[in-house]
């Protein structure tokens, strides 16, 4: 099994709390009108008026939270669906032999975007970006599409900006040059790869079950510095290394 490191980033932590947090709120501000209502009918037979009267005055500001609570949830459930993904690929990785090193949630030097993962083996390095979408995905020459429309964000640009990130920081880091390997790749089972080949612009774009061919079939490189990278690359995670072992 691959050696792994790295564990749950600061954002992803963040944005769990923010939505419990908002959530509870909600709940919180519901009971309290609800028993509110409940109260005020019991001992002071509550009527039609007064409980208009309350409509306006607390209406508001409930469907202002209620608002913001759908927000927070989609919101949630795009950050969601996308750790689904990463989680998916994350147990297909672990189908590697432990001459492979995975690192998981790599942050840069000036590069505001992490990668999701970088594996570093026997058969080279490889940035791995992970989508988790579904339908039908598409090429028109400049960018990837979903059903003939256009990614909200440029997935090839991005996954090329990355590779030249880790190539960079590397080289400057080691004093070595190492040829990174870029990988797309679509976790979901619903996604369909409605291209030619699986190779545009120098990234490999595949669905996630090919994933492990991709990188058993990479070019092998000789490096003298292979410890060096390895340190490198886990100053660059969240936290300190995890390494699972096969018992």
């Amino acid at each position: 099994m691959a050696v792994f490191y790295g564990q749950t980033s600061r954002y992803e932590l963040l944005m769990r709390r923010i939505h419990r947090l908002a959530f509870l709120i909600w709940c919180t501000y519901s009971i309290f009108i609800l028993s509110f209502v409940i109260y005020q009918y019991i001992h002071f037979n509550f009527s039609l008026g007064s409980f208009l009267a309350l409509c306006i005055v607390f209406g508001p500001i409930y469907f202002i939270a209620d608002y913001l609570r759908r927000k927070d949830q989609s919101t949630f459930h795009k950050f969601s669906s996308g750790l689904r993904g990463e989680t998916a690929v994350w147990y297909e990785l672990h189908r590697l032999n432990n001459a492979y090193h995975v690192f998981e949630d790599i942050t840069l030097p000036g590069h505001n975007e992490n990668i999701d993962f970088v594996v570093f083996g026997p058969t080279g390095i490889f940035t791995v970006e992970v989508k988790n979408h579904t339908g039908n995905i598409g090429y028109n020459g400049e960018e990837l599409t979903r059903n003939g429309d256009i990614f909200e964000n440029n997935f090839i640009k991005r996954s090329m900006d990355e590779t030249l990130a880790l190539h960079t920081y590397i080289a400057n880091s080691c004093n070595v040059t190492i040829f990174v390997t870029p990988i797309v790749v679509f976790s979901n089972y619903f996604a369909t790869l409605n291209f030619s080949h699986d190779f545009i612009r120098n990234i490999h774009i595949i669905k996630r079950k090919f994933l492990i061919s991709t990188i058993l079939s990479g070019s092998a490189q000789t490096l003298s510095s292979t410890q060096q990278i390895i340190d490198s690359l886990n100053n660059r995670t969240y936290n300190k290394r995890i390494t699972f072992n096969k018992k």
